[in-house]
């Protein structure tokens, strides 16, 4: 599976583009960001990293410098 589709993606011209939108809650204006992935920039069977935890409270805290780390397939998920 994994050579069928490693061939299927690099015959080919494949690019992810990524978009993330929100509103700023202080001014109320849209924000927008995005980001195009190349094949070549693909982690292929990585997972994202947790960068998001519960806080006592209840509120969520994300963990911004964890934002782009992935994990190698099998590496522990817990921090």
């Amino acid at each position: 599976f994994r050579a069928a589709l490693d061939a299927f993606f690099f015959d080919r011209d494949v690019e992810i583009v990524a978009i993330v939108e929100g509103c700023d809650e202080i001014t109320s204006r849209l924000v927008q960001a995005r980001h195009s992935y190349a094949i070549e920039n693909f982690a292929w069977w990585h997972n994202f990293a947790p960068c998001v935890f519960r806080q006592p409270g209840g509120s969520c805290l994300v963990d911004f410098s964890e934002f782009h780390r992935t994990l190698q397939p099998g590496e522990d998920r817990s921090v």
